[in-house]
């Protein structure tokens, strides 16, 4: 399962999406979206009560309401899934103990068409830099002006154009000396140097 955030409008004001959506529950408890919008209940009511913490005058105005909102976030049993009947006594619970934190019914429709769009739940991102966006490896070089491009024989075992020139080199003297021979010890001692080349 993939990890998802919220992402919210800078315009929005997260005290009333926490009421617009308790109430949403409570007057349209079947066209609330799950899971969509309880995540955004629950990410919402963390930002909240952190702000609660911060700001005394906010604590003052919606403190009561977001902790008896939080004992019933806490209170809701997801250990079979979120039901629509789980959901009905969810909006039971908020309709009894959160009526003063509720958006009046006149309200509640221009509430509703001012949130849409104003958040959204997205894939998660990872913190840090992801692999292919690193640089590669800087690897060990000669001379002061060289930015690491000696290749790291652990990994790569492919000779240098040194090694392949010296080789190519020795094999044609090799091959030269097994055509050249007369004897057999010449064709012996021939053929020792070219295998011997060829193990190395």
């Amino acid at each position: 399962m993939e990890l998802l955030e919220v992402k919210y409008s800078r315009k929005i004001k997260r005290v009333t999406l926490q009421r617009f959506l308790v109430t949403k529950v409570v007057l349209e408890t079947e066209k609330v979206k799950i899971p969509e919008e309880i995540l955004v209940l629950y990410d919402n009511q963390l930002w909240l009560e952190k702000k609660c913490s911060s700001d005394p005058d906010f604590k003052k105005k919606f403190g009561s309401s977001l902790e008896v909102l939080s004992k019933i976030l806490k209170e809701i049993n997801f250990s079979r899934g979120l039901s629509l009947q789980t959901l009905r006594l969810v909006s039971q619970k908020f309709r009894n103990q959160l009526e003063c934190f509720l958006i009046p019914l006149r309200n509640y429709q221009s509430t509703k068409s001012r949130f849409s769009g104003l958040f959204q739940l997205r894939e998660a991102q990872q913190p840090g830099i992801p692999k292919k966006n690193l640089p590669p490896k800087r690897q060990i070089g000669i001379g002061y002006r060289d930015k690491g491009t000696l290749k790291d024989l652990a990994k790569d075992g492919s000779p240098s154009w040194q090694e392949v020139a010296s080789r190519d080199g020795q094999l044609k003297l090799a091959i030269k000396r097994v055509n050249d021979a007369k004897t057999f010890d010449q064709l012996k001692g021939a053929f020792c140097d070219f295998f011997e080349i060829n193990d190395n």
